[in-house]
């Protein structure tokens, strides 16, 4: 079990360093303090906390319109992968964003962990994107 809790401006630092704890090219993290005081506020961005009331990642969406929402994104640190925080996360991300909306996001085609992730909380693919970051690389259009 976990709990989402909003991150203030205050913790941009420790946001930065879970961004930076992901260290994978299957995932474009905030990379400095700019990018992730503009994520920031441009996002609503929670802190996944586990029961022995400890940080394991963050999660974060973007609100586009009255029924659009983009999940920008999800990171568990990799001391806490593989012990289902990160399915937890997004299904109490879903539960903030409430019922009946159009909730889209992006993943890398090679992150195969959170694609199953998406489709277990019941998000489809839907479309593909290249060089969707100006990475060079594609990703997989996920909605619900």
């Amino acid at each position: 079990m976990i709990i989402l809790k909003q991150v203030l401006p205050e913790d941009w630092q420790q946001v930065l360093a879970i961004e930076q704890s992901a260290n994978s090219p299957l995932y474009f993290p905030c990379t400095d303090e700019d990018i992730v005081k503009k994520y920031m506020d441009k996002s609503l961005v929670y802190f996944i906390i586990n029961n022995d009331n400890q940080i394991v990642g963050t999660i974060s969406f973007e609100i586009k319109g009255d029924n659009d929402y983009y999940c920008d994104g999800l990171v568990i640190m990799p001391e806490y992968r593989g012990k289902g925080y990160a399915l937890e996360a997004v299904k109490e991300m879903l539960k903030l964003i409430g019922g009946h909306k159009h909730i889209h996001l992006v993943v890398h085609p090679h992150n195969t962990p959170a694609i199953i992730t998406y489709l277990k909380a019941g998000f489809v693919v839907s479309g593909w994107k290249d060089n969707y970051f100006g990475d060079g690389e594609p990703r997989i259009e996920m909605a619900r």
